[in-house]
């Protein structure tokens, strides 16, 4: 008598557990899908995962601990504090906010001019 058999035996409730009736195979099935399913999930947002690091970077929003490797990174010092410039940063900000006073206006997205008919 396998699993699928004995779970037969009595009326299923709304929230039974699902799991005691699929078989050893099945289950194991389902699991490497599901496994695989996340993997290439991964697989296809690694790019843009790696394009948002580098402009997170790139935006000087990352935290940067001072260089203790000595001046293999191009610093004359070491220890030395890098520091990026808020130019870029300020102007993706600048351009975000117009944008959005933009597009969506405090009245609403569309503009509506209230007429009354007139009657002859």
């Amino acid at each position: 008598m396998g699993k699928a058999d004995a779970a037969n035996d009595g009326p299923k409730e709304w929230f039974d557990n699902l799991v005691e009736d699929i078989e050893d195979s099945e289950l194991s099935r389902i699991t490497d899908d599901l496994i695989r399913g996340v993997d290439d999930d991964i697989e296809s947002r690694k790019e843009w995962i790696e394009d948002r690091a580098l402009g997170i970077k790139l935006l000087g929003l990352k935290i940067e601990l001072p260089n203790t490797q000595g001046a293999s990174d191009g610093a004359p010092v070491e220890g030395m504090s890098k520091v990026r410039h808020p130019l870029l940063l300020e102007a993706v900000l600048r351009f975000q906010a117009n944008a959005r006073a933009e597009l969506l206006p405090t009245d609403g997205p569309v503009k509506i001019a209230m007429t009354t008919m007139m009657r002859p």
